[in-house]
């Protein structure tokens, strides 16, 4: 399989004050921080970046996961932004805040979470989110990419409550 200039793994767990108490936060808590790739197609040429974005909702927390094949500018995941480095690396910043640099051949993993007032069914409701954002840059995709130890770790949880 040809080089890639990236490859993303998004991992966003999502849920509101139902899922707070203890019996649904054990249930939100096991989510996985790692999943293995799927097995791409191989991406339209124009492509940068292999995006694996999964999401795991309240209440049943099941996985919805997609594949998308997309310029750098356009991973968009929740706070996470991506830019290139003069480097030829990523630079990934969170919710404004610089994590780190991922260089060419190298990965990145970072792990956030945040809070936001959303309007849901007409009343204002607070979603909280936990988002694993794995990084790797000019790479060959394997299913197992990101199960080996990052180059790069950022941690950068806050108490939302």
């Amino acid at each position: 399989m040809k080089s890639i200039s990236s490859v993303i793994q998004t991992i966003t767990t999502r849920w509101t004050k139902v899922s707070r108490g203890a019996p649904m936060a054990v249930i939100r808590n096991v989510t996985p921080e790692v999943l293995d790739l799927p097995s791409p197609p191989v991406p339209a040429s124009t492509a940068e970046v292999i995006w694996h974005d999964v999401h795991f909702v309240e209440p049943e927390f099941l996985k919805a996961e997609v594949v998308r094949y997309v310029a750098l500018a356009d991973v968009r995941a929740s706070g996470l932004d991506l830019a290139p480095e003069p480097s030829g690396g990523i630079r990934v910043e969170v919710l404004g805040r610089r994590a780190f640099v991922v260089l060419p051949s190298e990965a990145g993993t970072v792990i956030y979470n945040w809070v936001e007032d959303v309007i849901e069914d007409a009343w204002r409701t607070s979603v909280y989110r936990k988002v694993v954002a794995h990084v790797a840059c000019d790479v060959v995709p394997s299913s197992s990419l990101f199960r080996g130890r990052a180059v790069h770790f950022a941690k950068l949880l806050r108490d939302l409550a």
